[in-house]
């Protein structure tokens, strides 16, 4: 295997294992409950109903698999 192809995979596989801890850590630093504006007005948008969005958000917990 060539040198230039062993450069593109390691790049691409840095990459993969970029996007995988980010994937994992990004629950622990966001705040889905800073959303819920949001969340109600594209509801309202799309639909023209009001959304009450009561008690706490929660992101999907992959640690207790």
């Amino acid at each position: 295997m060539g040198k230039p192809v062993k450069i593109i995979l390691s790049i691409i596989a840095a990459l993969v294992l970029l996007i995988v801890i980010a994937i994992f850590t990004l629950p622990f630093f966001i705040d889905p409950n800073n959303f819920k504006p949001e969340i109600a007005a594209a509801v309202k948008d799309k639909t023209g109903r009001d959304l009450t969005l009561t008690g706490e958000l929660k992101t999907l917990d992959f640690s207790h698999g």
